[in-house]
């Protein structure tokens, strides 16, 4: 653009911030005046148009060959449910293609990474050029400007203001002769707190404790074999102690996002032990499936029956805090979108009376009718996953 335009979009921003009588009008106009500015003098990046082009080395034998091995792992995917000897065979199969598609890969590579070097000497703003400034995020060349008019837009853009000092948190103080320094955070039976009194410090410690926990009773808690899911569920109580240590005081900190995901991640891995379930099964589901109620409906339910034992008694403070808690947590569960089958399990439930991990398989058993009805149950929850499977393969 031209240096009038650019300088007439500065001075009236100037205007405008030195207008301001409040330190939040000040950084208002101050950041809307860099975003005008920048949008007059700097060119955006475009953003790609249609399919993504494919990258240097890429060939049509790539390409067949990448056809091959999905198509095989597929196949060794399938055959894995229906037939031992088949499964070997077809994961061999995969195997080969595999190596080989990395093995073509890496001469592909090799030989046009030596091409693209060769061609500098003829063609330096060429492919390889263009590949090395990619890497390195570059962008439209800059309008070219002297020193003054870049020092006018520097000043312009960044006005001075009279110096704001934030306090130190970390403050020495002397007691008697010996020196002492103010800590950012600071333990106190237990529970460490921070100079915001965020928590931010007790969630992570209490959720690295509790991941280490965690890590050492999933050794003895194999998908196949093992506890059950009763004996499960008691060993994992052994985290929950140690997430919600003090909860009584913090239990609202859990009410931001992030502080929540910490722990909830830690009782994820938990539940899925518990449940015998594979990773891909989302949190909402493999909590209802474990029968472990969200760690952070749990601090909430101790929080409140700590601040009512006085006014109702104990017991019936738990009580009342259980109460309020599972009608929470059945709220979000209607709310909740993953992992639910609710249609297919009720028309089940009809027929068969009430499900659960402990009993299913003892169901089943009983009779040739009841197995058929969960068979049909259980296919009909994997036709409604087979398109989130195949994304999964596939991808």
């Amino acid at each position: 653009m031209k240096e009038q335009d650019l300088s007439r979009v500065i001075g009236e921003g100037k205007e405008a911030v030195l207008r301001a009588h409040t330190s939040a009008a000040i950084v208002d106009g101050t950041m809307q005046l860099i975003q005008r500015a920048c949008d007059q003098s700097m060119p955006r990046k475009r953003p790609p148009h249609g399919r993504k082009k494919a990258v240097y080395w890429w060939t049509e034998e790539i390409a067949d060959l990448r056809g091959q091995c999905l198509r095989l792992r597929r196949i060794a995917t399938r055959a894995r449910r229906r037939n031992e000897e088949m499964a070997a065979e077809a994961h061999e199969e995969f195997r080969l293609a595999r190596r080989n598609l990395k093995q073509t890969i890496y001469r592909s590579k090799k030989a046009k990474w030596e091409e693209l070097r060769q061609s500098v000497d003829t063609d330096p703003w060429g492919l390889g050029y263009k590949i090395v400034m990619r890497k390195l995020g570059s962008y439209s060349p800059r309008p070219s400007m002297d020193a003054n008019q870049m020092g006018h837009i520097v000043d312009t853009l960044f006005p001075s203001f009279p110096e704001r000092q934030r306090i130190p948190a970390a403050i020495p103080f002397q007691v008697e002769d010996e020196e002492m320094e103010v800590k950012a955070v600071v333990k106190y039976l237990g529970v460490r707190l921070d100079t915001k009194l965020t928590f931010w410090a007790q969630i992570q410690h209490a959720a690295e404790a509790a991941s280490k926990v965690t890590t050492a009773l999933s050794r003895l808690m194999a998908n196949v074999g093992g506890p059950t899911a009763k004996k499960r569920r008691l060993l994992m109580s052994v985290t929950d102690s140690i997430i919600l240590y003090g909860c009584d005081i913090w239990a609202d900190a859990l009410q931001k996002e992030k502080y929540r995901k910490v722990v909830a991640s830690v009782q994820r891995r938990g539940a899925l032990r518990i449940a015998s379930a594979y990773r891909t099964v989302s949190e909402p589901a493999v909590l209802v499936i474990a029968d472990v109620m969200p760690i952070d409906l749990r601090a909430t339910e101790r929080k409140t029956a700590y601040s009512t034992k006085e006014e109702v008694g104990a017991k019936e403070a738990k009580a009342r805090a259980r109460i309020q808690a599972m009608q929470r947590w059945q709220e979000r569960w209607r709310e909740e979108h993953r992992g639910r089958f609710d249609a297919e399990r009720r028309v089940l439930e009809g027929q068969i009376g009430h499900l659960d991990p402990d009993t299913i398989v003892e169901a089943m058993i009983r009779s040739q009718d009841v197995w058929n009805k969960v068979e049909v149950f259980v296919r009909a929850v994997l036709l409604l996953k087979k398109p989130e499977l195949d994304r999964h393969i596939e991808g």
